[in-house]
């Protein structure tokens, strides 16, 4: 484990979180969730999947596959990614970070999300705490995503 890390999860805790999500996901034929947190100070969905906050109040975005790595989205320069692959001993169990701007959060954030799901072909994407999800977030991610499926 990363000493940088400030109070991380243990490696066996986020195991068993990853295992109890996808549990339940199976258990309603969800491809992948999308979870979104936006405050440091209480963490978060972002910080439970991940150990990691949102930081500075700016939103990340995780996008937690049944079968594979997650991906974050994250601000950073507009059209960033770095390729991870699951391996990254402080962004353990991500295989990639996508990052945007302040100024495109929002809508950006949500044409990330729905271009992954796309990619991968995914025909019914959960979604964590959307009533707490931004607005223009949830109205750019849905017609997207429901191009690859449901998006429940």
């Amino acid at each position: 484990m990363n000493e940088s890390l400030l109070n991380p999860v243990s490696d066996a805790g986020l195991d068993r979180r990853w295992t109890a999500v996808r549990k339940a996901m199976a258990g309603r034929g969800v491809e992948a969730i999308v979870a979104q947190s936006n405050n440091g100070w209480l963490g978060g969905h972002s910080k439970w999947l991940t150990d990691h906050p949102a930081t500075k109040d700016y939103p990340k975005t995780v996008v937690f596959r049944a079968n594979d790595f997650m991906t974050v989205v994250d601000m950073g320069p507009r059209g960033g990614a770095r390729k991870l692959g699951g391996s990254d001993e402080v962004y353990r169990g991500v295989g990639e970070i996508l990052t945007t701007s302040v100024a495109y959060t929002d809508e950006y954030q949500a044409e990330l999300v729905a271009s992954d799901i796309r990619r991968r072909n995914y025909k019914a994407v959960g979604v964590v705490g959307g009533g707490a999800l931004p607005h223009r977030f949830m109205t750019c991610c849905r017609p997207h995503a429901a191009d690859a499926g449901e998006l429940r």
